[in-house]
């Protein structure tokens, strides 16, 4: 978990069975090389809410969304609900060549406004995503950018 750290590096793990695989917050970071599967959501770019209670009772949040992150070459597969997600105000992150499949609602999903998680968490807006073909893509946000990869209709499939 990076909750607070500009140009935090997130490398090679492996990451299963959790609600969050893996939370990129923050500003500047970079994401590499890391699998994640079995989780609810393998890799969420977003603003952690004051809601984490640390051992000393103390609770932590993010201080900014995930701003200028990098996130290549991941691998998200099996998810119960999506592969990588970029939430809560999360903008100008690049996501390039991460592969994903078997993510129950889709494997790469930008954001819009949200209440999934019983708090709105705003609308992800002018991220790119550069993919390959067969890894599907909802497009929620605001201002995104899209190269490759397969557009989920979200007429069909609609937004949160």
């Amino acid at each position: 978990i990076n909750i607070n750290g500009d140009r935090t590096r997130i490398f090679n793990n492996q990451v299963s069975n959790t609600v969050f695989g893996i939370w990129a917050c923050d500003e500047s970071g970079l994401a590499s090389g890391n699998t994640t599967n079995s989780n609810f959501i393998g890799l969420i770019l977003c603003k952690v809410p004051a809601a984490i209670p640390l051992p000393d009772g103390s609770i932590v949040s993010s201080e900014n969304s995930a701003t200028n992150w990098i996130a290549h070459h991941n691998t998200a597969d099996g998810n119960f609900h999506v592969g990588l997600i970029v939430i809560d105000g999360a903008n100008n992150n690049l996501l390039v060549m991460n592969e994903a499949s078997r993510n129950a609602d889709a494997d790469v999903e930008l954001a819009g406004d949200s209440e999934r998680f019983g708090f709105l968490t705003p609308t992800s807006f002018e991220n790119k995503v550069i993919s390959s073909p067969g890894i599907s893509i909802k497009d929620c946000g605001v201002d995104n950018d899209i190269v490759g990869g397969e557009l989920v209709d979200t007429e069909v499939v609609p937004c949160y």
